[in-house]
């Protein structure tokens, strides 16, 4: 197909620079702080996952549990996350998303104060419950700020949060925790 000058190419740019246009009521410095806050609360999410990891004896001698009970909250964390990203992100997509980090910050807070087993594993679930809707919408979100050509950027600059995460925030909790006490990373985190 061609268009009025003939030009197959002014055809196939028109789309792209009209959706390339996005959203006009964000701005780019609005953008770009949204990024970062969401790159910043992946890290925290993805810290949060990974943290029970390299402290399972220590939550285990602290709560009085075998390692495995406690390697449980990995295991089960997972498999929450797995069972309900596609229909929590349905039943959820009116509630707006800043409630869900309010709900990781509370439960991660009650993950580092927890009295027991019950409620470690209880906050751990609402967490996974949180991270299965946060990792299902924040991609799109995020791209949908900017314009078509710097999209892949802005993907890759959150999943930066998520990949340092496993590099320096699991690994310096886990340090933080072997060295005070096992709860002090998770307060820390929320």
């Amino acid at each position: 197909m061609t268009t009025d000058t003939g030009s197959p190419q002014a055809e196939t740019e028109a789309p792209v620079q009209a959706e390339a246009e996005g959203p006009a009521q964000v701005s780019r410095g609005r953008a770009l702080v949204a990024v970062a806050g969401l790159s910043l609360a992946l890290f925290a999410f993805a810290t949060v996952e990974a943290l029970p990891v390299g402290l399972l004896p220590q939550i285990a001698q602290g709560l009085g549990v075998s390692l495995s009970s406690v390697g449980f909250l990995v295991t089960g964390y997972g498999l929450v996350v797995m069972a309900t990203a596609v229909p929590l992100t349905a039943m959820t997509r009116r509630i707006p998303r800043r409630r869900l980090l309010a709900l990781f910050t509370g439960a991660t807070l009650l993950c580092g104060t927890a009295p027991g087993y019950g409620v470690l594993l209880g906050a751990r679930v609402l967490i996974a419950l949180t991270h299965a809707v946060m990792w299902s919408v924040v991609a799109s979100a995020a791209a949908g700020m900017f314009p078509v050509r710097v999209r892949a950027e802005v993907v890759a600059t959150l999943f930066g949060g998520s990949s340092l995460a496993q590099v320096l925030g699991a690994p310096a909790g886990t340090w933080l925790g072997q060295q005070t006490d096992w709860r002090v990373p998770f307060v820390l985190m929320s």
